[in-house]
């Protein structure tokens, strides 16, 4: 890719480490991406309606906000004009954000992107086995009492057993590598 428009960092902001179910388990990566853009905006001045675009990576996509970059950027106060979407890259999530937002600018498409990345390890959303999914389904089918306990009746607990998506995530399923 050839362009003659040349692409900067501004600045940048970055929320504070903390270990898994400590300090920050209850702030919702939403809440953390838009800690991060307001401050960005508080430091450069910038006028919320210059910004073209936010490109968020994240992995454990909030079962919540499944676009959590268009969520970080309403709630920064972006104007509703401004586009927001997330990628999904494993461990390079954010640098897929920075990487695309680049792109646009570099092409033409875009002036102002807000790029990077956001996670909550606290918040990784639980994926549960099929056995688990075909019993909550067969639950919202039962229409009575009986139909449901008859349902339960078929429960087992090894069907709680979450599958961490993260770890899969991260797992090459081709090889069984794993990234992280």
């Amino acid at each position: 890719m050839q362009s003659d428009r040349d692409v900067v960092i501004v600045d940048g902001v970055r929320t504070p480490f903390a270990k898994s179910g400590t300090k920050l388990k209850d702030i919702h990566p939403a809440e953390l991406g838009r800690v991060a853009i307001k401050e960005l905006l508080n430091r450069t001045e910038l006028d919320v309606g210059e910004v073209d675009e936010v490109i968020i990576g994240n992995t454990g996509t909030p079962a919540k906000y499944p676009n959590v970059g268009r969520v970080i950027a309403l709630e920064a106060g972006l104007d509703k004009k401004t586009s927001g979407y997330s990628v999904h890259r494993n461990c390079a999530s954010g640098m897929e954000a920075v990487s695309q937002g680049f792109d646009k600018i570099a092409l033409g498409r875009a002036d102002l992107v807000f790029a990077g990345g956001v996670e909550n390890m606290s918040q990784m959303p639980l994926i549960y086995g099929k056995e688990m999914t075909d019993l909550f389904i067969e639950l919202m089918k039962a229409k009575t009492v009986q139909a449901k306990l008859k349902t339960f009746m078929n429960f087992r607990f090894p069907y709680l057993n979450p599958i961490i998506a993260i770890e899969q995530g991260l797992t090459d399923p081709f090889c069984g590598k794993n990234m992280g």
